[in-house]
């Protein structure tokens, strides 16, 4: 029987497990637990693995990218009413989502 258990009740085995006193009246809780508190050492292995590979692509990313953003984000021949504002907002947003996958790269790997 898999019960719901409430914020005092996951406080209480959250406590318990921390202190190394569960008892057997605690496991039909377990399943409350998230995810990664079941997980062993070995099943996050994967993640680290994931999250360090992600940080060695993203790291010469954002290098490349800075080095590159006027040439990639600057201003274009073709279309001669683009402002300065127009070239800052779509390079913001490349910046937005380079820091963005580079927390969740960190998030996986720490």
């Amino acid at each position: 029987m898999v019960q719901i258990c409430t914020g005092h009740e996951f406080d209480h085995l959250y406590l318990a497990a921390s202190r190394a006193e569960a008892n057997v009246a605690d496991m039909n809780l377990i399943p409350c637990f998230p995810l990664l508190a079941k997980m062993t050492p070995e099943g996050l292995f994967v993640m680290r693995t994931v999250g360090v590979i992600g940080l060695l692509v993203l790291i010469p990313t954002g290098v490349l990218l800075w080095k590159k953003q006027d040439e990639w984000f600057g201003r274009c021949g073709d279309t001669p009413s683009e402002t300065s504002g127009g070239l800052m907002y779509g390079r913001m947003h490349v910046w937005v989502l380079y820091i963005g996958a580079l927390h969740v790269a960190l998030w996986f790997a720490l």
